[in-house]
């Protein structure tokens, strides 16, 4: 699930649609919350955090 959404992320930021990329960066934080992952989950918010820079 992860490199899926990884790469929908950075198609999406090569094409510069940053809006898309924090939506899916969110998705795919409450998946992993949902399934206890919190390692992924962690990842993915650190993600977020540096696109909201």
């Amino acid at each position: 699930m992860i490199t899926i959404v990884r790469s929908r992320g950075l198609l999406c930021a090569i094409l510069k649609q940053t809006e898309k990329v924090k939506i899916y960066l969110q998705q795919a934080a409450i998946l992993f919350l949902q399934q206890d992952n919190m390692a992924t989950y962690e990842e993915v918010m650190q993600l977020l955090r540096e696109l909201g820079r």
